[in-house]
C-alpha cells in the first residue's frame, strides 16, 4: 500500500508511444511517402540539369515534327514571297531563292522554338509540381514530429505531476510523524499510539 503511494508508480499513458506513431502515420504517412518520392525525382532532375545541360536541352527537343499549323504558315508565306517576286520581276532569280529559304528556315525555327518552349514549359511545372509535393511532405514530417513531441511531453508532464504528487504525500505523512514524534519526547501523546 505505501509502495503504491510513495513510490514504484508511475504514470501510464492511455496510448502508447507506437499507439501515437501510428495514429498519426494515417493521417501524415502518405504525405510524407509521397514527399519523399518527389525528393529523391527533383534530386535526380537537378542532378541531371547541373551536370549534363545539353543532354536536357536535347531531351527537350527530342520527338519534334512538324506542327500542323507550320505547313500552313509555309505555303501562306511562299505565295506571298512568290506573288511578291513575281510583281517585282524577281521571280526565279537567286534573291528570290534566297529570301524563300530564309522564309522557309525563319519558319522551321519558329515552329521547333514553340515546340522546346512547350517542352520546357512543362518539365518547369513538373518541377514545380514535385517541389510542392515534396514541401507537403516535409510539412506533414513538421507535423508528426510536432504530434510525437505534443504526446512526449505530455506524458512527462502527467509523470511529474504524479511523482511530485507523491513526494508531497510523503512529505505530509512525515512531517505528522515528525510532529507526533515530538509531542511524545516533550511528554505528550503520540498519535501513532
Amino acid at each position: 500500500m505505501l509502495s503504491a503511494l510513495f513510490g514504484g508508480g508511475s504514470y501510464e499513458p492511455l496510448y502508447s508511444y507506437e499507439d501515437v506513431e501510428n495514429m498519426l502515420m494515417q493521417y501524415f504517412g502518405g504525405y510524407i511517402e509521397e514527399g519523399d518520392v518527389a525528393l529523391q525525382t527533383l534530386a535526380e532532375q537537378y542532378t541531371m540539369l547541373l551536370n549534363d545541360p545539353a543532354a536536357m536541352q536535347a531531351m527537350l527537343g527530342a520527338g519534334f515534327e512538324e506542327s500542323p499549323g507550320y505547313q500552313y504558315q509555309y505555303e501562306q508565306a511562299m505565295n506571298a514571297a512568290n506573288q511578291s517576286a513575281a510583281a517585282g520581276g524577281m521571280l526565279g532569280t537567286p534573291a528570290h531563292a534566297q529570301q524563300s529559304m530564309g522564309t522557309a528556315s525563319g519558319l522551321a525555327q519558329q515552329d521547333y522554338a514553340n515546340y522546346y518552349n512547350r517542352n520546357a514549359n512543362l518539365y518547369g511545372q513538373g518541377l514545380s509540381t514535385a517541389t510542392g509535393i515534396n514541401q507537403m511532405g516535409y510539412q506533414a514530417n513538421a507535423a508528426m514530429a510536432g504530434g510525437m513531441g505534443n504526446y512526449m511531453g505530455s506524458t512527462m508532464t502527467a509523470d511529474y505531476k504524479m511523482q511530485a504528487s507523491q513526494m508531497d504525500a510523503l512529505a505530509s505523512l512525515l512531517g505528522m510523524a515528525a510532529g507526533g514524534a515530538s509531542a511524545y519526547a516533550s511528554g505528550g501523546s503520540s498519535l501513532f499510539l
